[in-house]
């Protein structure tokens, strides 16, 4: 499993190992999942699609010694986030 963070309704930044060479039809992302080892743990969960489309870090790579660098990718969601559930409105109208 990798996690990742929601940056904006319809993108997750996550790390560019996860999703290298993935198949991104296959690729689930769950919010709101607090403990995996459960099949129900109480919360609230919804689960998104991959686009099947990711942007991985232009400079990423493994070192010799198997080590990432720059190890960034972005992902794009198949329909954007219910915004009221995951995102906290400052008091500037900004949503975050």
């Amino acid at each position: 499993f990798c996690t990742g963070v929601l940056v904006d309704y319809q993108w997750v930044l996550t790390a560019a190992h996860c999703m290298d060479n993935q198949d991104m039809s296959l690729v689930q992302f769950v919010l709101g999942e607090h403990d995996l080892s459960l099949s129900d743990d109480g919360g609230y969960r919804e689960v998104y699609l991959s686009n099947y489309n990711s942007v991985i870090h232009p400079d990423y790579r493994e070192t010799s010694g198997g080590t990432p660098e720059n190890d960034l990718a972005l992902v794009y969601l198949s329909e954007p986030v219910d915004s009221g559930r995951w995102f906290i409105q400052l008091s500037d109208g900004q949503m975050c």
